[in-house]
């Protein structure tokens, strides 16, 4: 009778091909390949002369969490555009009070080196879910996005007429009853000072230097 011997299996963990050395940096390069850019003369010609919260990053309304993940992964993080959208995609994650997909991006934004970034994505997705989807999700946004100055409406004296609190009496029924404790509300939970902003400081500090 033959004997069948199983197969010791290694303690060593095999990479993904995704994961395997060189890997990473060819996937990086071809993101920051076919990711699209926001104008440099734009960009330039408004840091020249603007300080530190004149300016404004528009075209993202009503940003998804899938559209929030694409961005973080393909924008690129050299241009002094990412500091003004990651501080808009940190407040939206606070804002949905890091539910779903919202937990991986705020994790994500907390990496800030490129290449291990990546690989905290690769490590429960495929390479084929950045190309196939994400990017394209990534550049469409991307060409919405447009940097703006930042005006401060004029406010114009009003002349006040009649008086404040038309109908603004509560109804009897309405009234709680005086010595009712309703306990204080549970404290919101805020993930974005544990995000280091030291970066964005020093970019900032170096372009109106």
């Amino acid at each position: 009778m033959k004997k069948y011997h199983k197969k010791e299996e290694s303690s060593q963990k095999v990479l993904s091909p995704s994961l395997e050395d060189g890997a990473l940096d060819r996937i990086l390069g071809e993101l920051r390949r076919k990711t699209l850019r926001i104008s440099p003369s734009e960009t330039m010609s408004l840091y020249s002369d603007n300080p530190e919260g004149e300016l404004f990053l528009g075209g993202l309304k009503r940003l998804t969490s899938r559209e929030a993940l694409a961005l973080v992964l393909c924008f690129d993080k050299e241009d002094p555009v990412w500091w003004y959208l990651r501080e808009k995609i940190l407040d939206d994650c606070y804002r949905y009070k890091y539910k779903g997909n919202w937990r991986l991006v705020q994790k994500l934004l907390m990496i800030n080196d490129d290449n291990l970034l990546l690989r905290r994505f690769l490590e429960d997705h495929s390479s084929q879910e950045i190309f196939g989807n994400l990017l394209v999700l990534a550049n469409k946004r991307i060409s919405k996005m447009q940097i703006h100055k930042r005006y401060t409406p004029v406010k114009l004296p009003q002349r006040k007429r009649g008086y404040n609190d038309h109908g603004s009496r509560r109804d009897d029924s309405k009234w709680l009853p005086d010595r009712v404790h309703l306990g204080p509300n549970p404290k919101r939970q805020d993930l974005r000072n544990g995000v280091a902003k030291t970066l964005k400081e020093k970019v900032l500090r170096f372009l109106w230097s």
